[in-house]
């Protein structure tokens, strides 16, 4: 069960200088989050150290600009969407204005998280 989807356009920037202060934001609200979220154990997100372990339990992969540090590379490896929702509502404030996430889903539907005014 659930919907397959490719994230197939991607241009996400998280600028270093806000990656710290994005992990302690979202690791706080996800512990506080009393709701549950598809795929994802509350466990999981309590052995995060850092923003790309907490990306990891909601089945993306991220990397770094080696030269400025700014997060600059995302990808979506599960198979199945979950609530990424959740976690991507949170990053908002961090992201680079204009920044976004397209997405082509099983039956050929498409859909853009874009990234604007610190909310997606």
């Amino acid at each position: 069960m659930g919907y397959s989807a490719n994230l197939t356009e991607k241009n996400f920037i998280i600028k270093e200088e806000n990656l710290e202060e994005a992990f302690i934001h979202i690791k706080d609200f996800l512990m506080k989050y009393d709701q549950k979220i598809a795929y994802v154990k509350k466990e999981d997100i309590k052995a995060t150290n850092n923003l790309e372990e907490l990306f990891e339990v909601f089945g993306f992969e991220i990397d770094f600009d080696k030269t400025t540090g700014d997060l600059d590379k995302i990808d979506f490896v599960w198979e199945k969407l979950g609530e990424e929702i959740v976690l991507l509502e949170q990053i908002s404030p961090y992201a680079e204005e204009g920044s976004y996430l397209h997405w082509v889903g099983e039956d050929g539907d498409t859909w853009r998280h874009v990234f604007k005014n610190g909310e997606v």
